[in-house]
């Protein structure tokens, strides 16, 4: 039985970054930041080094872009509320765009989250 009576869903809405850090760094692994697109939360990303294949850059601070995780944090907090909104926007526009790259998840539950989440928005 969890400990907790939220989801993880309903924290990550509450904040505009969410840091998302996939359990290993390899080619196509992208699950762990389809919650926080979905939660309309900028990922701080660490995983897939191909992750610009799934998704357009400007959705995701990329920690690997970065000489360390300090110098990710700074970027992070040079950004103006004006920037955040852009970002959010960015990603709102692609989740309603025709590019449905969660379509290629294989998890049937994580699916059945997008699903519950998109309704919730009225996105779909």
């Amino acid at each position: 039985r969890r400990r907790y009576d939220y989801s993880k869903m309903d924290v990550i809405c509450k904040y505009n970054f969410s840091i998302c850090l996939e359990n290993v760094r390899m080619k196509g692994h992208v699950e762990k930041m389809f919650h926080s697109l979905v939660a309309r939360s900028i990922p701080i990303y660490y995983g897939a080094p191909n992750l610009d294949e799934f998704f357009p850059k400007e959705l995701i601070i990329d920690i690997g872009d970065f000489p360390s995780f300090s110098d990710c944090l700074d970027f992070v907090d040079s950004l103006s509320e004006i920037d955040i909104k852009q970002r959010i926007g960015d990603i709102d526009d692609y989740i309603k765009s025709e590019d449905k790259m969660w379509y290629m998840i294989s998890s049937q539950r994580l699916a059945d989250e997008f699903i519950t989440c998109f309704k919730d928005l009225s996105l779909i």
